[in-house]
């Protein structure tokens, strides 16, 4: 049985499926009350885990269709603010084992470590209370990024265009907070990101959308041009 926050979480879930909905709530609901344990641990016994198991192994349900009902249930919450601090930041899922390996796993900062990265984007208000996720990205590195010499790599990386750079994960969040921003006109947003963002392609990216800020932390020193204005008198 979903407790009744869950219910609310989750009533805009689209799976194709009114079961798999849900489950999806039951889900939710039991791994948000042992968030710290493993899915056995917290689905409490053995009929509830592979009811789990089998959710997660549905065709109908991946990682964007989970995720979207909380997404727009944070928006409803981020549409009674004044000002929304869109935080970003990845992170890493290691699922290393010492067999068999997760399959879609790759590798991490060294070839024997397995697992997937998410950035992802929160959104809080100015005195740190979390009104939820607002987009979220995935991705494996493939098993030729440790295959090449250092310098191989990194000339390769140069040669690449950004669109193909693991960097353009800051940029497709300043688009998607554009997008929040452009659907919520009422409400001030300020995007927060470390020294990793500090890209030109961010600073070059369009800024139509006049609701939005930035907050960046410098990685690299940069000049800036100054704007003159001409007074007509």
């Amino acid at each position: 049985m979903a407790a009744s926050w869950t219910t609310d979480e989750m009533k805009t879930a689209n799976l194709n499926d009114k079961r798999l909905n849900r489950r999806l709530a039951e889900v939710v609901s039991a791994l948000g009350e042992r968030p710290s344990a493993s899915i056995p641990a917290a689905c409490g016994g053995k009929k509830e885990m592979e009811a789990t198991y089998e959710f997660f192994r549905n065709p109908k349900v991946n990682f964007e269709k989970v995720l979207q009902p909380h997404i727009d249930a944070t928006l409803c919450r981020m549409a009674d603010q004044e000002v929304v601090l869109l935080v970003e930041d990845t992170t890493d899922i290691d699922v290393t084992r010492p067999q068999q390996q997760v399959m879609g796993a790759g590798p991490m900062e060294y070839a024997s470590r397995r697992g997937v990265f998410v950035h992802v984007m929160e959104a809080f208000t100015t005195d740190g209370t979390p009104l939820g996720a607002v987009w979220a990205y995935t991705w494996a590195r493939d098993e030729e990024y440790f295959a090449k010499p250092a310098e191989e790599k990194r000339k390769r990386r140069s040669a690449l265009p950004i669109e193909e750079k693991e960097s353009f994960r800051w940029v497709k969040g300043l688009r998607q907070a554009r997008q929040v921003a452009a659907r919520c006109p009422q409400v001030q947003f300020v995007c927060i990101r470390d020294s990793e963002s500090d890209i030109y392609h961010l600073f070059a990216e369009p800024r139509e959308v006049t609701n939005i800020h930035w907050l960046i932390r410098a990685c690299h020193n940069r000049p800036v041009m100054q704007l003159k204005r001409e007074v007509v008198h």
